[in-house]
């Protein structure tokens, strides 16, 4: 999409005859906020517009949402509903991508019960989940309830097209034996299962409309395992680059690693991404091992933007909710 440059007049046309004198005490300028000279872009500070003027996106891992007994933050369910659904209305973004939240047959439905607190009020907020999550091929169990990638979202500014996880016709579970252009050991692709949760949506905001694509990753964690990462993220790469060429995505989530390198020293899982100086993907913001990154279709929504990113503390889990502001414009 293209820049949307702000161009305004710094003099009044003066016009002597037939129209009569002006007044006297004009000083022939036109009023800008930003005190902007002719032909100037504006620089907007996100921290200075509302939120109904920006698409405002969030990545947050809830850390076994649903299961407390297995959290570090948490001693009951209750505890996670409370603090989770009252930093959502807080944060009062129009698209949040979670991590770690509990869906299962065994042990409940939890995105749900979220959906039904953030909703006690009124019909606001929707929200979907993943079909895969690692060892999805194994049948539950209350020691290890499946950890879901899901998303919720405003209804008034969020129109759901499609939702899926990704690469679910490749990876078949543990009989697995083989995936085209795939570097790691196909067995374990992706976590053994946790595969990237797309979200196909349009977004209307301030009566400017954008399709998205949202990809939703829960790396494989850990030191030692930068190497099932790389490959993890290198086919991710690959079929983005492949099938999403011209489309606006973002990718956001729990990376389990870092950008600048990798906790298991050398280079980044995530090179690939940032490669050939951000030509397709550029890392937008994140601290620690949770980021966001944009493909350059979003390039100038996001840059036209100053103070567009947040880091939200919380202590409901072992991570923190980010946020990122985008400016959307023909």
């Amino acid at each position: 999409m293209k820049l949307f440059r702000f161009l305004f007049s710094t003099a009044l046309l003066l016009v002597a005859m037939g129209l009569g004198a002006c007044d006297s005490n004009s000083d022939n300028t036109t009023d800008s906020p930003d005190n902007s000279g002719p032909n100037e872009e504006v620089v907007r500070d996100a921290s200075k517009l509302s939120l109904d003027k920006t698409l405002d996106v969030v990545t947050w891992n809830l850390e076994w949402f649903g299961a407390p007994q297995n959290s570090r933050h948490a001693s009951s369910f209750d505890q996670q509903l409370k603090a989770v659904s009252k930093k959502i209305k807080e944060i009062d973004a129009d698209i949040y991508a979670f991590q770690e939240l509990v869906v299962d047959d065994l042990n409940g439905n939890y995105l749900n019960d979220l959906l039904d607190e953030l909703n006690a009020e009124g019909d606001i907020w929707e929200g979907v989940y993943g079909d895969k999550y690692s060892f999805f091929f194994y049948a539950s169990s209350t020691e290890y309830p499946a950890q879901r990638l899901s998303y919720v979202y405003k209804k008034r500014t969020v129109n759901l097209i499609s939702s899926h996880s990704m690469f679910e016709d490749v990876y078949m579970g543990r009989d697995t034996y083989y995936i085209e252009d795939y570097t790691g050991y196909s067995k374990t692709f992706w976590a053994s299962g946790r595969l990237p949760f797309m979200l196909n949506v349009e977004v209307t905001i301030a009566g400017e409309k954008i399709d998205l694509k949202l990809v939703n990753i829960h790396a494989k964690c850990c030191g030692g395992s930068s190497t099932r990462r790389k490959a993890d993220a290198d086919y991710l790469k690959l079929q983005l680059d492949t099938n999403y060429d011209s489309d606006n995505v973002i990718v956001l989530g729990d990376y389990n690693d870092y950008i600048s390198s990798s906790m298991d020293g050398g280079a980044s899982p995530y090179k690939s991404f940032y490669s050939n100086n951000n030509e397709k993907f550029k890392h937008i913001f994140g601290q620690g091992i949770d980021h966001i990154s944009i493909s350059n279709e979003l390039y100038d929504e996001f840059d036209i933007l100053s103070n567009n990113t947040t880091k939200y503390d919380d202590h409901i889990s072992d991570h923190d909710p980010h946020m990122v502001r985008f400016l959307i414009r023909d």
